[in-house]
């Protein structure tokens, strides 16, 4: 991986699964698993314990941790012309998921209040393959991937991180098992905020919402606070609701527009 100039972002150089075949990945295996770091979790988890934050990891969810393995564009093209090494390729991933992630979980499982499970399926205006597809083949390997979750972190949250244009599939996410989504981009396609709120508002737990891509940057502190606020108190509603931008904070967003949206949520926060 190499950080992109002047940003908060990472590029993969390499896919190292590019070339493979199905036959290949009969004999790729997760990476051997050791006890190395298990004194530095359980000093992690005591130091936030005592600092009264909640306690949450992120992972990479099956998708998006093999795109990396086999490059975006040709895993984009397996599901059309070689969906067999698609379903192969996700199986390990899943297989070396709940090894490695297992581990950390038999640690510190217990004290975790939030596991948050990165799956950006979706572009700003539609999603990047087929609905159908996601729903016969990722699904149920995703679901397969929660249910191990929630039993290794008996009290935490289980969240999904998927960016974009992901209205038509937050019922799916319910139905593998999902109760947070991250992050909430009111900006993509379909994705209107008071839509979002009515038809999701009592099954899910909104996390981010504030728009890092128009408001933020280009807009005065004062619509900035006014539009803080109204988001706040539309997904809080119901469910609750965990405040944070959308995204990172981009390149050249003032400093106070960057006050002005945390003078408005501690505002909000007296109240409660």
């Amino acid at each position: 991986m190499r950080s992109s100039a002047n940003t908060l972002y990472y590029d993969f150089d390499v896919a190292p699964l590019v070339e493979a075949c199905t036959e290949d990945l009969a004999g790729w295996s997760c990476p051997e698993i050791d006890d190395s770091r298990v004194e530095e979790w359980k000093a992690a988890v005591a130091g936030y314990k005592l600092g009264n934050f909640a306690i949450a990891t992120v992972f990479k969810g099956i998708f998006e941790q093999s795109w990396p393995l086999r490059g975006f564009e040709k895993l984009l093209m397996d599901m059309a012309m070689s969906p067999d090494f698609v379903l192969r390729l996700w199986d390990k991933v899943l297989e070396a998921q709940k090894r490695i992630y297992g581990h950390f979980f038999d640690v510190v499982g217990d004290e975790l209040d939030i596991v948050l499970v990165t799956e950006d399926i979706c572009g700003q205006n539609n999603p990047l393959f087929s609905p159908s597809f996601f729903r016969k083949e990722l699904k149920p390997r995703l679901k397969e991937l929660v249910e191990f979750v929630r039993a290794k972190c008996r009290y935490a949250f289980v969240g999904i991180h998927s960016d974009g244009a992901v209205f038509p599939l937050i019922q799916d996410f319910l139905d593998v098992g999902f109760t947070v989504l991250n992050p909430l981009q009111t900006t993509a396609q379909g994705m209107e905020a008071p839509k979002v709120a009515t038809t999701f508002g009592k099954s899910v737990c909104f996390w981010a919402g504030i728009d890092t891509q128009h408001l933020l940057p280009f807009e005065s502190p004062e619509v900035v606070a006014r539009e803080v606020e109204s988001t706040v108190r539309l997904f809080a509603a119901d469910r609750g609701y965990l405040f944070a931008p959308a995204h990172n904070i981009a390149s050249g967003t003032s400093a106070e527009n960057v006050k002005a949206m945390f003078e408005a949520i501690e505002k909000i926060n007296r109240e409660f």
